[in-house]
C-alpha cells in the first residue's frame, strides 16, 4: 500500500499507472457496473464521458419512491429504445464521469461535482428505487444517534481511491473523504450526505493543489499518500505523506483549510515529521482522546530500508500545529502474516475503557495485505495484538483489504484490489463492531443493509 515490500523500496503505487484496463464480467472479478446513468432527465443522449451534446454534464435523479421497477424500465425503453440495446463497457479504469482527463496532471479550483452511483448492471432502475427507499428509512447521524441501517453496494467508489480517510463532517453538512494520489490529483476527494454512506460524489478538484503543495515536497512522482483530516476549533487539519525532495524520503506534512473540502495549504519550509534514521515517516493519523487531548499516530517507513516497521504515537498541541514530547513505539512488525510490514494505524475507543489500534500488514501489492488490531487500557500502551489477526483478510472478490478508517464506530471504509490482476483499488465499506470479529464480511456487487 505504501512502502511496499522490503525487496521493493519506494515502489510507486500500483493504482497510479495509466492506460490500464478493467476485466470484463467474464474475468476473475464478479460482474458489477459503475451504475452511471446512461441518459439524462431531459432525454438528450449521452456520450462515453457522460455529457450532453452541448457539453454540460448532469445525472438522472433517483426515481420517486412510489415508482416500481417494471414501470421505470418500460418507461425508459419506450423513451430511449436505442439506449437499452447494449450497455457500454469501459475500456479504462472506471471513474466518475467528471474525472479529469488523464493527460491533465493536476486540477485547480472551480471544478464541478457529479453524483457517482454504484449498483448491479443488469437492473439499474430497480437498484436505484431500492436504494432510495432504503436510505430514506435509514437512521444515521454523526452526532451520537444510533445508526440503524444503511444500504450500500461495494465498491462505493469504483475507481482508484486508495487509503480512504475517515469520513469527516464538514461545515457544509456533508461528509468528506480523501484518498491517495490518483486520477491526476495529489489528494482525491469525495462527499456524501449524512443520510447516505452508499452514494458518494466525486469532487473534480485537487484537495491539495500545486499552489498549496509545500516547497519541500515533490508532487510529480505518485508519492502523495494516505491523507487524514481532523476539525480542530473550526480549522481543518490534513496530515498526509509526501516525498521530501531534499532527502528522497517519505515524510509527513500538515496542510490546513477553513472549509472541509479545501483546497488545503501547506506553507511549511520543512516536513511536519520525518524519522530520517528509520526510513522516513508515513501514514499519519490524528486521534482525540476522551479527555480532549490530541495525538498523532504514524509509521516509520522501515521496510523501505530494511529496518523494523513500527507504529508510533506522539502528542499534538491543542491546535494540531506542532508535536509535543517524544514519540512512543506502540507496535512492531513480527507476526508471520505481517511479513515484516505494519502500517496505516487508526485508533479508536472501544469496549468501554479500552483503546483499539487497527493497522494494515504485509505487502499492499497483493492479496496477502490484511487488517489486524491490538488493544490496550492506555493510549500509550502497551498494546497486545489480537490472536485472531488478521481480522479482515482477502476472501472472495475482496483482495488485499487495508488502509482502513472508521466512521461513527459503526462502519469502516477501506480499499482492496479490484481483481486478481491488480489494476486499481476502489473504496468499499464494511460494518464494524467494538469486539469479536470487529468487521462484518464485506461483499462486492450485492446490496447490503447494516
Amino acid at each position: 500500500m505504501r512502502g511496499g515490500a522490503a525487496t521493493r523500496p519506494h515502489q510507486q503505487r500500483k493504482g497510479d499507472a495509466e492506460g490500464i484496463t478493467v476485466p470484463s464480467s467474464s474475468g476473475g472479478f464478479p460482474p458489477h457496473a459503475t451504475g452511471v446513468c446512461q441518459h439524462f432527465q431531459d432525454g438528450s443522449p449521452v456520450d462515453h464521458h457522460g455529457k450532453h451534446e452541448d457539453g454540460h454534464q448532469s445525472f438522472l435523479p433517483l426515481p420517486p419512491l412510489f415508482a416500481t421497477a417494471p414501470q421505470l424500465a418500460r418507461k425508459r425503453r419506450m423513451e430511449h429504445p436505442a439506449q437499452h440495446r447494449k450497455r457500454k463497457q469501459p475500456a479504462d479504469i472506471p471513474a466518475p464521469s467528471n474525472a479529469p482527463p488523464k493527460q491533465s496532471k493536476r486540477g485547480g479550483a472551480g471544478g464541478t461535482i457529479q453524483t457517482y452511483l454504484v449498483g448491479p448492471s443488469k437492473r439499474p432502475h430497480r437498484f436505484l428505487a431500492t436504494l432510495r427507499s432504503n436510505i430514506a428509512r435509514a437512521a444515521i447521524s454523526h452526532g451520537g444517534r444510533k445508526l440503524s441501517c444503511t444500504t450500500f453496494t461495494n465498491p462505493l467508489i469504483n475507481s482508484d481511491f486508495p487509503d480512504p480517510s475517515s469520513p469527516i463532517l464538514g461545515e457544509d453538512g456533508l461528509l468528506h473523504v480523501f484518498a491517495t494520489n490518483s486520477m491526476g490529483f495529489n489528494i482525491q476527494h469525495a462527499t456524501a450526505s449524512q443520510g447516505s454512506l452508499g452514494i458518494w460524489t466525486y469532487v473534480n478538484t485537487d484537495a491539495l493543489p500545486e499552489n498549496g503543495f509545500p516547497i519541500w515536497g515533490d508532487s510529480n512522482n505518485g508519492y502523495t499518500w494516505a491523507p487524514s483530516v481532523i476539525n480542530i476549533g473550526g480549522m481543518f487539519n490534513m496530515y498526509y505523506t509526501a516525498r521530501n525532495i531534499n532527502a528522497s524520503t517519505q515524510c509527513v506534512g500538515r496542510a490546513v483549510s477553513s472549509v472541509a473540502g479545501g483546497p488545503f495549504l501547506d506553507s511549511s519550509a520543512s516536513p511536519f515529521l520525518c524519522q530520517y534514521n528509520l526510513g522516513g515517516t508515513i501514514d499519519a493519523q490524528p486521534f482525540q482522546d476522551s479527555d480532549g487531548k490530541l495525538y498523532l499516530l504514524f509509521k516509520n517507513d522501515g521496510n523501505s530500508i530494511g529496518v523494523t516497521s513500527q507504529i508510533f504515537i506522539q502528542k499534538l498541541t491543542a491546535d494540531g500545529s506542532a508535536l509535543e514530547g517524544s514519540a512512543i513505539s506502540l507496535l512492531q512488525s513480527g507476526a508471520a502474516w505481517e511479513n515484516g510490514i505494519i502500517e496505516a494505524p487508526f485508533m479508536k475507543l472501544c469496549q468501554g475503557d479500552k483503546y483499539c489500534l487497527f493497522y494494515s500488514g504485509a505487502s499492499y501489492g497483493d492479496c496477502t495485505y490484511a487488517v489486524g488490531v491490538a488493544t490496550s487500557v492506555s493510549v500509550t500502551g502497551p498494546f497486545i495484538k489480537n490472536p485472531s489477526n488478521p481480522i479482515l483478510a482477502s476472501q472472495g472478490a475482496v483482495c488485499g483489504p487495508g488502509g482502513q478508517s472508521f466512521y461513527d464506530s459503526s462502519y469502516a471504509v477501506f480499499h482492496s484490489w479490484n481483481d486478481p490482476t491488480f489494476k486499481y483499488r476502489p473504496m468499499s465499506l464494511a460494518g464494524a463492531t467494538d469486539s469479536g470479529s470487529y468487521f462484518s464480511t464485506p461483499t462486492y456487487g450485492a446490496s447490503t443493509c447494516q
